[in-house]
């Protein structure tokens, strides 16, 4: 794995900027991305630093460099988890404690966030997306069709963002 610096090293040469303009650009302190292969920055910072060269957070802090995790891609990864919870019979396991999982990762998954702890966000929310995918077998549904129907229901939806969060159009008073 790349380090985060010469990640960012990376993006600016592709861009053709110094790392010293970046950090202007953003509003960061001089010096302070050197700064962040021994002290990790704050996940608002990568998520700037992320935007500003839009790309995911992975391609800042170097987790998409990892060729085994190229390879796979979520149809693949999501028929690995459902062999995985079938060689250990979670696919007839009771869907209540699969909710529970859910929320214990969840919760996890706040916290997290909340300190702005990157590895501890990422892997929450795969963790979540293993739990989902077994709880939905569990109930007799694929994945898929969850996330197809989810869309399908939010596609059209009209609303605004109100402090960030957006509000469907019916619910605006």
């Amino acid at each position: 794995m790349n380090s985060i610096v010469n990640n960012i090293k990376f993006l600016c040469t592709k861009l053709g900027i110094s790392i010293a303009k970046l950090e202007k650009e953003l509003g960061f302190g001089r010096g302070a991305i050197y700064k962040w292969d021994k002290n990790s920055p704050s996940l608002d910072k990568v998520q700037g630093v992320a935007m500003y060269f839009d790309v995911s957070i992975h391609d800042v802090v170097g987790w998409g460099n990892n060729k085994n995790a190229e390879s796979m891609n979520l149809d693949k990864l999501t028929s690995e988890i459902e062999q995985w919870a079938k060689d250990r019979k979670l696919d007839k396991a009771d869907p209540t404690k699969q909710t529970l999982k859910l929320g214990e990762e969840y919760g996890e998954l706040c916290q997290g966030l909340a300190k702005g702890h990157l590895d501890q966000t990422l892997d929450s929310i795969g963790d979540m997306y293993v739990v989902l995918v077994i709880l939905s077998r569990q109930l007799g549904f694929s994945i898929e069709d969850c996330i197809k129907d989810a869309y399908e229901e939010i596609k059209d939806r009209k609303g605004k963002m109100i402090n960030g969060v957006f509000v469907k159009e019916e619910d605006l008073v």
